[in-house]
């Protein structure tokens, strides 16, 4: 299994993940990038900040693999409506 880290991505300031997670696939790091994402913004929403992009940068050590974001609407809802589909199974939506 390959080692990947996570960094989140905030108001533009940027959380390495220096430890990073055994992934059993791209696909599998996608979608717990997806619902962490997910998360963080409906945990932002709670407490009263604006709406922005939550970013996980997924990267080994050649670099980056890939990038999940979310984006809220001003009503708290995910704007994307196949990330909302996608993530409802996790049922954070």
């Amino acid at each position: 299994m390959p080692r990947l880290d996570f960094d989140v991505v905030e108001d533009g300031v940027t959380s390495r993940d220096n430890d990073g997670l055994d992934m059993p696939s791209a696909e599998v790091a996608r979608k717990a990038a997806a619902f962490t994402a997910t998360v963080l913004s409906y945990d932002r929403a709670e407490r009263g900040a604006k709406p922005t992009d939550v970013s996980i940068v997924i990267r080994d050590n050649s670099g980056t693999l890939d990038t999940v974001t979310v984006t809220l609407d001003e009503a708290g809802h995910v704007a994307d409506d196949r990330r909302r589909n996608r993530l409802a199974g996790f049922g954070v939506c």
